[in-house]
């Protein structure tokens, strides 16, 4: 069973947004992933999207159960976590284009 969590955006991250966003990072251990995701807040379509360690949150309501750091490179997160009713569900975070793409593609743009 698929779970679409967040409406539907259709956009690209443009090169002077990911340059306005534009910070360095390097991910030595699971934890600093998760300091970089929890210090994030993702804008798309009128949500305004927060991750933490005990869910993902959307205008402020949790949606999900506990998010779990799948894999990390310096430059992309994996991440998982299960939305009450449903099947787990992954959103990619690419850091260096300072957006989440959801588990139906769709992208939300980090703001600092």
């Amino acid at each position: 069973m698929a779970c679409l969590l967040f409406a539907p955006v259709f956009a690209e991250v443009s090169e002077s947004v990911a340059e306005e966003h534009a910070e360095v990072f390097k991910f030595n251990t699971v934890r600093s992933v998760y300091k970089y995701l929890e210090e994030g807040t993702y804008v798309g379509n009128g949500l305004v999207v927060n991750i933490k360690h005990d869910g993902v949150y959307a205008n402020g309501r949790c949606l999900t159960g506990a998010v779990f750091v799948e894999r990390y490179t310096d430059d992309v997160v994996l991440i998982s976590m299960t939305p009450p009713g449903y099947d787990r569900v992954y959103f990619r975070i690419e850091v260096n284009n300072n957006c989440l793409i959801d588990n139906q593609g769709y992208l939300y743009i980090r703001e600092k």
